[in-house]
């Protein structure tokens, strides 16, 4: 490809790709460049890209259980936006510019999580010696923007009473277990039977996404509920042949629009068992060992939701105690 840069230079460069929209990118990032950036090393084409280094941390997460469902496509997308830039080149203007054009249209969270997958990444391609020091550094300094939980999203008892009046089996079964254990949505799916030991009470999680085993507590309600399920195949949750359900979101969609429910996602059954569970008084670190959050502060903003509960609850005690009080002598 050729194009001009910084100094009016015209330049030629490999692209290193066959895919005409890779090449595509790349020419236009160089462009850019020529129109507000630096001089170019004149040998590009012999650094190593961004992209390579997607390719190299993609292969030491592949075993993570993480992996399967979180992080894929968050490295295909970093990987498609940034991919073509070199790593001599690629500094903490070029994250925050990235950054800035996702939060157009994402929330805060997801560009969060895509700026700590960056970091990651850039720690590892230091320790692999793909990157100056000084280059990561900067790029590990971006702080994580602020993140409102205050749109935590949780259903009341009557809610998930009312949901579950609107699903159908499976989905009903699959929402029953999840707000009365609190797993997670690929903990759900992915779980099989072998997992599953009526006589401790417990359900096995052998690889979570932490990397650690997890063993979860089995209430009555998902005893009973697990035991009516049809063994169709080695997955709790399978479809008529054996094949695991993969995706349920469309039906939980249609069941939350059916019984007039505020639009929510899967993991906010997650959230509700923790807020309900925090409201028992049980201790946090119990909880910990529950639902798997890697640290005690993940647990503390439902601590906040339980106490603003008691607070409402405490001042309805005023209507009925107001008029005495102010009779007194």
């Amino acid at each position: 490809m050729r194009y001009t840069d910084a100094t009016g230079t015209h330049r030629r460069e490999s692209t290193g790709t066959r895919l005409k929209t890779e090449a595509q990118a790349l020419l236009e990032q160089r462009r850019v460049e020529g129109r507000k950036g630096p001089l170019l090393p004149i040998r590009l084409h012999n650094q190593t890209t961004f992209a390579d280094l997607c390719d190299k941390y993609e292969k030491t997460v592949v075993n993570l259980k993480s992996y399967q469902t979180e992080r894929r496509y968050r490295i295909a997308r970093v990987k498609k936006a940034l991919g073509a830039w070199p790593l001599q080149r690629f500094t903490a203007d070029i994250v925050e510019e990235f950054r800035a054009k996702r939060r157009v249209t994402v929330k805060p969270a997801t560009a969060n999580r895509e700026l700590a997958l960056i970091k990651r990444m850039i720690r590892k391609a230091r320790s692999w010696k793909m990157i100056h020091a000084d280059q990561a550094d900067d790029i590990r300094s971006i702080e994580l923007e602020k993140e409102n939980n205050g749109g935590l999203r949780w259903l009341k008892p009557h809610e998930v009473t009312l949901l579950l009046e609107h699903c159908k089996d499976p989905l009903k079964s699959i929402v029953v277990v999840a707000v009365n254990t609190g797993m997670r949505y690929s903990e759900l799916l992915g779980m099989t039977w072998p997992q599953v030991d009526f006589d401790s009470g417990f359900i096995n999680l052998p690889d979570t996404k932490n990397g650690e085993e997890r063993n979860v507590p089995m209430n009555s309600v998902v005893q009973e509920t697990i035991k009516r399920l049809p063994k169709l195949g080695p997955y709790v949750f399978s479809r008529y042949g054996g094949k695991p359900i993969r995706d349920i979101r469309k039906a939980l969609k249609r069941a939350v629009e059916s019984a007039g429910l505020a639009p929510l996602t899967f993991h906010a059954f997650r959230h509700t068992f923790c807020s309900a569970i925090v409201k028992t008084g049980t201790p946090l670190p119990v909880i910990q060992k529950i639902t798997g959050h890697k640290t005690l502060k993940m647990l503390l903003r439902y601590t906040h939701i339980a106490d603003e509960e008691r607070r409402q609850a405490v001042e309805g005690l005023y209507g009925a105690f107001s008029t005495n009080l102010a009779q007194r002598p």
